[in-house]
């Protein structure tokens, strides 16, 4: 039997930007359809009717990509769900999915993983934002600057500095 839950990554933060609020809104909409729970980041603000597991924060930044993916999978196999829709801005999809399948290969467990295809339909415009408090968010041109680098690294490079 499919038992689902949702993985929602917030882009930047805090939770009242926009890309954040667009995230929760899918997020919510998506668990309330489904009857399940989020798992998500302090800057994700799912409705309250939701059952919701946010990360633990960190003490000078906030949870990399990979320790959410892990997160979610220790999660999920608490919960014994064995799909996973990932929630995320469509310039962090492509890293949070590959982080997730990485973290379900580690820990040997067998997870379907999808993307919110919803979400992604929507304009490349809309996930940047001026007001986060993450640079890297702020722009497209400062969000390529930083992804580029993440993206070439030799995971076992990438897996130690996001450790």
């Amino acid at each position: 039997m499919k038992k689902i839950g949702i993985v929602a990554f917030a882009f930047g933060g805090p939770g009242t930007t926009e890309p954040n609020l667009i995230i929760a809104e899918f997020s919510s909409e998506d668990a309330r359809k489904s009857g399940c729970g989020v798992y998500t980041e302090y800057d994700v603000w799912v409705d309250s009717d939701i059952i919701v597991e946010y990360i633990k924060k960190g003490q000078k930044s906030p949870p990399s990509t990979l320790q959410i993916a892990r997160g979610a999978i220790r999660w999920a196999e608490k919960y014994e769900i064995n799909e996973l829709r990932i929630v995320a801005a469509k310039p962090r999809l492509k890293r949070a999915m590959r982080d997730v399948k990485k973290a379900i290969q580690d820990a040997q467990v067998s997870i379907n993983v999808c993307a919110c295809q919803e979400i992604q339909e929507l304009s490349e415009d809309i996930w940047y934002s001026p007001s986060s408090k993450q640079n890297k968010t702020h722009s497209l041109l400062s969000w390529k600057i930083a992804e580029v680098v993440l993206e070439r690294l030799p995971f076992f490079i990438y897996e130690r500095i996001h450790n």
